[in-house]
């Protein structure tokens, strides 16, 4: 799969106030398209006034229909790092998160390095990057 023939359609953003200082910690959603066909759906959540924590997008791919099994459906995590040290970093998710997840499968690091999905993954998060011009101002 080639993130340049991947297709983004920009959903909701929400801006919520953080916890710590009330500056805004924004998360954009969107859907990603292969020949016109929907396959998977994205969160990036970034805080401008923290840069500590990097811009972290999650590709959701898989079965999300109604009814669709947990099993049929996955959740993979990067984070984004920009700046002298830029590049992405595959997450695991953490004992905690796994156990409240019940919705998706959620794949780490283990679950996606070598794997076939791999390829798939990382042009969805380079058509992310590439594409969502709420992005915009973090990538360039």
């Amino acid at each position: 799969m080639d993130w340049e023939a991947i297709v983004l359609e920009e959903g909701d953003t929400t801006r919520t106030p953080c916890d710590c200082c009330r500056t805004t910690t924004t998360e954009a959603m969107g859907n990603l398209l292969s020949d016109g066909t929907y396959f998977a759906w994205y969160t990036a959540r970034w805080s401008e006034a923290h840069p500590e924590h990097h811009l972290l997008v999650t590709v959701y791919t898989g079965d999300w229909s109604e009814g669709a099994p947990a099993s049929a459906r996955w959740g993979t995590r990067t984070e984004v790092r920009f700046g002298p040290e830029s590049g992405c970093a595959l997450l695991d998710w953490e004992p905690e998160q796994r156990a409240t997840i019940n919705s998706f499968t959620p794949l780490g690091r283990d679950d996606v390095l070598g794997s076939d999905y791999a390829k798939e993954f990382w042009a969805c998060v380079d058509a992310i990057l590439m594409k969502d011009p709420r992005l915009e101002p973090l990538v360039s």
